[in-house]
């Protein structure tokens, strides 16, 4: 099994058209040889309920969240009385750049979609869930919402055959989590912003942008929305919210139209998000595993595991490992994702003669005090490093 992921992980692994978990630790950037995995089908579907290790989980005739109750906590995740998961659409016509902009009074013309839908349950070896099927105006919108054996996410894989124009999709969290700010993820970091309207500063990011999660915590405890290709957001005081789909009709007419495949994901859990691992999780949504059949046998040459390169500290991301752009060194990128100064340990798997510190165009800044296989960095908040090692 390979991981193309700069930390090593458990994760899902598709093998002969089945889903499944791997209960051994796959290095960073690297592979270990495993047996295939066997699925403990410990999730239980019974009519519109759902329940794993960590929730218990009841749908509406409309396919709606109506409890989800996280075990580990002792809690309910959804605010009494409200319904998780909903989709909503809302008329879409903003004051200009149709297929950019969305204006805030699209808020003042909603429609929930509570229409009852089929539902049937399924299983994919380490997973369970219900598939519901929706229709609505010229649209189909199909979902299936799963839990897994060990994985704690809890995924809405979707598909939309989407056909309406000037309507705004979005699908609604109504959670029981007191919070005054969300976290979004950017691109190396992540930013917080209110919950609230009162001032218009505020007013004016009635809309956030987060690349592949969200998190709305109070003291101990917090709730994350994963994604895999949608980066809109609102929260609206402890309603969070993920745009799913926007079809303007200018300048292009066709804007949205056709099928569409996403999948985005909730996560409780305890304590902030950096302790509960949102997100690793997030980076495992968006790039699974992959593997293929060892055959080395007694003549085999390479290590039954392996890691290119490693760290240390759960902080720091190595997001990408390349070749040099000028010469035959390999480039590590690396960003500290907490918002934390540490000493960054980076382990690599072959030793090199030199490192090197370098600008984000390669260009080399200065020497690195290399020992071995071990390479010790001082880092900075959200401070992006680029290393060359020859």
């Amino acid at each position: 099994m390979y991981n193309s992921l700069g930390f090593p992980r458990k994760g899902l692994i598709r093998v002969d058209g089945e889903l499944l978990e791997t209960s051994e630790e796959i290095p960073a950037f690297g592979w270990r040889v495993v047996k295939k995995p066997v699925p403990a089908r410990s999730v239980c579907v019974e009519g519109r309920r759902m329940e794993n290790r960590y929730y218990r989980l009841e749908l509406d005739e409309s396919g709606r969240l109506l409890s989800l109750y996280d075990k580990r906590a002792g809690r309910e995740v959804l605010q009494k009385g409200k319904r998780g998961n909903e989709f909503q659409v809302f008329e879409d016509f903003p004051k200009g750049y149709d297929n950019w902009e969305i204006t805030d009074y699209y808020k003042q013309k909603m429609w929930v979609l509570d229409d009852a839908v089929k539902m049937e349950a399924v299983w994919d070896g380490c997973r369970a869930g219900i598939r519901m099927e929706r229709d609505y105006l010229s649209s189909r919108l199909e979902q299936t919402i799963w839990l897994y054996d060990e994985n704690p996410r809890i995924d809405f894989e979707t598909e939309a055959d989407w056909h309406e124009r000037h309507q705004l999709l979005k699908a609604a969290f109504p959670l029981d989590v007191h919070a005054t700010s969300a976290t979004y993820e950017i691109q190396f970091g992540h930013v917080s912003r209110p919950t609230h309207e009162n001032t218009s500063w505020d007013q004016a990011r009635f809309e956030a942008v987060g690349h592949k999660w969200v998190d709305v915590s109070e003291d101990g405890y917090g709730v994350s929305l994963l994604n895999d290709c949608k980066y809109g957001y609102n929260v609206e005081g402890n309603v969070l919210k993920i745009t799913l789909i926007k079809c303007g009709t200018y300048p292009n007419p066709e804007a949205d139209q056709g099928r569409h495949v996403f999948t985005y994901s909730l996560l409780p859990h305890q304590d902030g998000f950096r302790q509960a691992g949102v997100i690793r999780e997030a980076y495992n949504l968006n790039q699974p595993m992959d593997w293929l059949e060892a055959a080395g046998g007694k003549d085999a040459t390479l290590p039954d595991a392996f890691s290119l390169v490693s760290c240390e500290q759960e902080n720091i991301v190595l997001e990408t490992v390349k070749k040099a752009e000028a010469d035959d060194g390999l480039i590590v990128r690396m960003y500290e994702a907490f918002d934390r100064k540490c000493k960054a340990v980076l382990k690599t798997g072959k030793q090199y003669r030199a490192a090197y510190l370098c600008d984000l165009m390669e260009h080399v800044v200065s020497e690195l005090d290399l020992s071995g296989e071990r390479l010790e960095i001082p880092v900075s908040n959200f401070e992006i490093l680029t290393v060359k090692l020859m």
